[in-house]
C-alpha cells in the first residue's frame, strides 16, 4: 500500500486480474515471497507491506518488515492498482 496524491493504493488490485513481471495477467492476494515474484508498482516510494497466508488470511508484520522502497520494473499506471 502507498499514498500518492493524498489516495491509498493497494497493488496488486485485489479485485482483478493485473499485470505481472512476466508480461501475463494474474489475479491473486498479491505478490509471492517464495518463489518470489518482483512487485509491480507504479512509482518509486516506500510501500507498507501486509503479509497473508496462502488461504488469504492475513499475517502479522514483522518488525521491521513492513516498508520497503521499491522502484517500477516496468511502467504501469497508478490506477492499475485498488484504491480505498
Amino acid at each position: 500500500m502507498v499514498v500518492i496524491n493524498g489516495q491509498r493504493w493497494l497493488y496488486p488490485a485485489i479485485d482483478r486480474e493485473t499485470l505481472r513481471f512476466d508480461s501475463y495477467l494474474r489475479h491473486s492476494l498479491g505478490f509471492s515471497i517464495s518463489p518470489h515474484e518482483p512487485p509491480m508498482v507504479p512509482i518509486r516510494a516506500t510501500y507498507e507491506i501486509f503479509y497473508y497466508d496462502a488461504e488469504g488470511k492475513r499475517l502479522p508484520t514483522p518488525r521491521g518488515k513492513g516498508l520497503i522502497e521499491l522502484e517500477p520494473i516496468v511502467r504501469i499506471s497508478i490506477e492499475s492498482g485498488e484504491c480505498g
